[in-house]
């Protein structure tokens, strides 16, 4: 259930970002079926304001995985340089 998060995250906002969208274009048409045209404009900016607001936790998903594969990176060992102590004549 708690393996690869950042993958479910971002799965999740998906699917709330296309619901949303959904849902306020079908509220959208059911306020203009009953001639109330103007009201259906507030479904519909809503709707697309809520999807992209899920972007914020699809970008959080993301950063999520990019953080476990960089965790889970082998890692390399690297020698430091020599560093002499002795200043150049002047």
């Amino acid at each position: 259930m708690y393996e690869n998060i950042g993958k479910k995250i971002k799965g999740l906002a998906q699917v709330f970002g296309w619901l949303w969208l959904i849902a306020g274009i079908i509220w959208a048409f059911i306020f203009w079926a009953g001639k109330q045209a103007l009201l259906g404009f507030i479904p519909l900016i809503g709707g697309g304001m809520m999807c992209i607001s899920s972007w914020i936790l699809y970008g959080f998903g993301q950063l999520v995985e990019d953080i476990s594969a960089i965790r889970n990176k082998p890692t390399q060992t690297v020698k430091a340089p020599v560093v002499v102590d002795e200043l150049p004549e002047l």
